[in-house]
């Protein structure tokens, strides 16, 4: 009889432990990220520059290239050009991100065409 021995499995490790752990945000940590973003130098342009990535998964890259032209107020759309071989796509603002667009757009003091600037560009 061959000799066996006793294998425990190891209860830390599951199944699929193999697989990438989460890395992504859940709804409470968004919230406290947003409330945050409130509190810096910048709380409009932050604030919205967070909500806006989180909303329509924006890379840094997509983020940093929105120009106020991506933005149609009065249908509460924006053009999400992706990179990277995504599908570009038109997606809804809801309302709460459609007033901070407007309370961050009134806070602006240039004709630059970016969506998001940092004080050497202007904003203010």
């Amino acid at each position: 009889m061959p000799n066996r021995q006793n294998v425990k499995s190891d209860k830390k490790r599951t199944t699929n432990a193999h697989e990438r752990g989460r890395d992504y945000l859940n709804p409470d940590e968004i919230k406290l990220l947003l409330e945050t973003s409130k509190k810096t130098r910048y709380p409009k342009r932050n604030y919205l520059l967070l909500l806006m990535m989180y909303r329509h998964g924006l890379r840094v890259s997509e983020a940093v290239f929105l120009k106020k032209s991506d933005i149609n107020l009065k249908q509460s759309r924006v053009w999400v050009k992706r990179l990277k071989s995504g599908l570009s796509v038109e997606q809804p603002i809801a309302g709460d991100e459609l007033r901070a667009i407007k309370r961050y757009l009134s806070s602006r003091n240039d004709n630059l065409p970016w969506l998001f600037v940092n004080m050497k560009e202007g904003f203010h």
